[in-house]
């Protein structure tokens, strides 16, 4: 009799310690499903960050362009006034 119940109770135990071993199976495939969905999750807001700086510096070099283009605007016009204010020379006498 105790014989038998030496082995229900061996058996128990492997069927118990087979439960555990599932369960951790279980909670193993769910936290690498976790840690794989952060990843991509991760890559996609790596991939989102490069694309706000590229438009970013994109949109920084259009204004520093259009800057640049209104500085050599406003040179030349200032040049142009400053020629325009120069007396003219008329067989060496100057016209005021």
């Amino acid at each position: 009799m105790t014989k038998i119940k030496v082995t229900d109770a061996a058996k128990q135990l492997g069927a118990g310690a087979q439960e555990l071993l599932d369960r951790i199976a279980g909670t193993r495939k769910g936290t690498a499903d976790t840690l794989a969905a952060l990843r991509k999750l991760e890559e996609k807001l790596a991939a989102q960050e490069a694309k706000a700086k590229e438009e970013a510096d994109h949109a920084r070099e259009e204004q520093e362009r259009k800057q640049a283009e209104a500085d050599r605007i406003a040179a030349a016009n200032a040049q142009e006034e400053a020629l325009r204010a120069l007396p003219i020379p008329v067989v060496g006498y100057f016209l005021e």
